[in-house]
């Protein structure tokens, strides 16, 4: 909370929790589309808000290009890799918050959807041709 979170503006996002009250930490946290969208802002950043290196540069480099194979594009630390050089924070049912570099943008989007690959077709078809 007070490296992170805190510096965002997130103040106190819930967790899923198993039956012991511990949370997993890569994943199950609850976020509403502005707070999501400061998580991508920041990656956008290379780890900067508001003057302040919250997250290593090297860090945010290195979490955000391809660690794993995971068909056409990989997988980084917890970021899937897309088209466009994007790299994407991805969660249940189509939350995603995609950063595009060459464009200095961020698309965040919070949708429950059951087709993520027609959702992703019509963000890139759509809406990143728009951003040049």
């Amino acid at each position: 909370m007070p490296r992170l979170l805190a510096p965002l503006g997130i103040s106190r996002p819930m967790w899923e929790r198993d039956p012991q009250g511990l949370v997993f930490g890569s994943g199950g946290m609850f976020l509403n589309a502005p707070e999501l969208n400061r998580l991508g802002l920041l990656y956008l950043q290379d780890g900067e808000w508001e003057g302040r290196q919250l997250i290593p540069r090297e860090w945010v480099r290195e979490s955000t290009r391809k660690q794993a194979e995971n068909g056409e594009y990989g997988y980084g630390y917890l970021f899937w890799m897309g088209e466009a050089g994007s790299f994407r924070a991805d969660g249940k049912y189509c939350q995603y918050s995609i950063v595009l570099r060459e464009q200095d943008a961020v698309i965040t989007i919070m949708a429950e959807c059951r087709e993520p690959e027609k959702l992703n077709r019509a963000i890139f078809d759509e809406i990143v041709p728009k951003l040049d």
